[in-house]
């Protein structure tokens, strides 16, 4: 992926009528189907916050935060200016677990463990290797829904 700043949105590889989107400032994937759900559902990638060779997730419709992870939940913050946050909000994003052209977002400072769907909520769980896991933590980059 290139580096330039992108809004962005991301549909689940298994449930395609779904995109992540933010809500009360967690994360889960839901049809988008609103002004607000395409507004919750948008986000601008930008160069990492904690090591600019990866990316975070800046929300179009809250500029000042981040998606990041916190006890292996996937929740929508601003920076409290700490390493951890830094670390919590930059993500490597690499070919698609499942491997159908989507992308897969793994945590840096927990390698192996990804952006995973469960229960349409997001979490950061660590790979067990199956299909199921491959499936839900596999998404496609596609234009923001706004722009």
């Amino acid at each position: 992926m290139e580096k330039e700043m992108m809004n962005s949105s991301f549909q689940s590889v298994n449930y395609p009528d779904r995109y992540i989107r933010h809500k009360g400032f967690m994360f889960y994937i839901e049809p988008i189907r609103s002004e607000l759900d395409q507004q919750d559902a948008s986000f601008v990638l930008v160069p990492g916050l904690d090591n600019e060779a990866y990316f975070s997730f800046r929300s179009v419709n809250y500029p000042d935060h981040f998606l990041r992870h916190q006890n292996y939940e996937i929740k929508l913050h601003t920076s409290d200016g700490s390493d951890l946050f830094r670390k919590d909000a930059t993500f490597k994003i690499v070919p698609g677990l499942y491997g159908n052209g989507g992308f897969s977002f793994e945590s840096i400072n927990y390698p192996g463990y990804y952006i995973r769907h469960q229960n349409y909520q997001l979490y950061l769980h660590q790979s067990d290797g199956s299909e199921l896991f491959k499936r839900d933590t596999t998404f496609s980059i596609v234009k923001g829904f706004i722009q």
